[in-house]
């Protein structure tokens, strides 16, 4: 006779799996978790060849459902070792993700940094 266990809720799923509703393009609803809508702007960093516009409230976001889903990896069980593994995979995946769009960024606004500076002088000089 197998030992009987306490009935527990199920885990939390994993940010992959978290579903938010991102801006429609068009008429039909589309939606997308925040980690995929963190991949495509990570892409589109990499692959524009000018600095594209800071996902500020996105970035936000996805460190507080990568911290949200720490808590909860810690809540575990220790019997849950495969759980919690896939769990810190997948933060860990995350992180790299989140981690290379910014650096990325501070790469293309080092490189541009002069560029830059220039273009807001000249913009502040016609506001004048």
């Amino acid at each position: 006779r197998l030992p009987s266990r306490t009935h527990r809720p199920p885990p939390a799923l994993p940010l992959s799996f978290c579903r938010v509703m991102a801006e429609p393009s068009s008429s039909d609803d589309v939606a997308l978790t925040d980690i995929e809508l963190l991949q495509a702007a990570w892409i589109n960093e990499l692959r524009a060849p000018e600095l594209l516009p800071h996902e500020h409230e996105l970035v936000l976001r996805v460190k507080e459902q990568v911290a949200e889903q720490e808590a909860r990896v810690e809540e575990l069980d220790e019997r849950d070792s495969l759980l919690r593994s896939l769990y810190e995979m997948d933060n860990e995946r995350t992180n790299y993700q989140l981690r290379s769009y910014l650096r990325t960024r501070l790469e293309k606004l080092t490189k541009m940094a002069i560029f830059i500076a220039r273009r807001q002088g000249e913009a502040d000089a016609e506001a004048r």
